[in-house]
């Protein structure tokens, strides 16, 4: 009896010391993760944020929409709105006259614009192709 009395003893304290631990797992990545977060907020934050006006306009009729184009650090941007959240990598070509956006899930998906109109607060990029123009126009406040 005293030799059960002992193993229970000793089972008890494996289970509370194990339910401890993971305890304190979880709350390690909780706060991993809270840190991650803030991390990526900091970084959008301190990233180039512009509001994106984007006009396509074909034979099959016109289409408008508004989002945000957020230069990286990286050499990456993203475009974001109501239909769209694709990240490219970007390069400037022809003197800064033409950028090339690749999509950094499909290295074949290739969007150039030549950047027709630009200062400090405002950018417009147009791109004819397959007979649909698109123009971009980037501004910030």
């Amino acid at each position: 009896m005293k030799n059960y009395a002992l193993l229970l003893a000793i089972l008890g304290m494996f289970s509370f010391v194990s339910c401890d631990e993971m305890t304190e797992s979880e709350q390690d990545q909780q706060e991993e993760q809270t840190q991650e977060q803030v991390a990526q907020q900091q970084a959008e934050s301190e990233d180039d944020v512009w509001t994106l006006n984007s006009e396509m306009m074909s034979g099959m009729g016109d289409e408008s929409r508004t989002g945000t184009v957020i230069f990286m650090d990286d050499q990456k941007v993203r475009v974001k709105d109501d239909v769209v959240d694709i990240t490219y990598t970007y390069e400037y070509h022809n003197e800064g006259a033409v950028i090339w956006l690749t999509n950094v899930e499909m290295e074949e998906d290739i969007i150039g614009f030549n950047i027709t109109d630009e200062s400090e607060t405002s950018q417009t990029w147009e791109n004819l192709s397959n007979d649909v123009k698109t123009v971009w126009t980037l501004t910030k406040e």
